[in-house]
This record gives structure tokens, sequence and C-alpha cells, in this order.
């Protein structure tokens, strides 16, 4: 299964299989975060949660 990396401004880096939620990436970050997101910045266009 193909992956995709996620990194956030302070340098964390993630690896989901692609296809996995937005919310769900959100939350394996910060789990109080991803319940106040309502959109993630996917290559620099904004997509809803």
């Amino acid at each position: 299964m193909e992956t995709v990396e996620v990194v956030l401004p302070d340098g964390a880096v993630r690896s989901f299989p692609r296809g996995t939620p937005l919310s769900e990436v959100a939350a394996a970050f910060d789990e109080q975060v991803a319940k106040r997101a309502v959109a993630a910045l996917v290559d620099g266009v904004e997509k809803d949660l």
C-alpha cells in the first residue's frame, strides 16, 4: 500500500496509508486540535475535514 508523509510546521513527520481521512491524520498528531479543526492544507490547497 502506498503511503504519504505529513509534515507539520514544527517538523513533526508521520506516514499514513494513502486515502487516510484528514480527520484521522489530525487526530494522530493532537486529539484536541483535531476536535477543533475544520480544514487542512494538502499540497498548499485547503481541504475540508
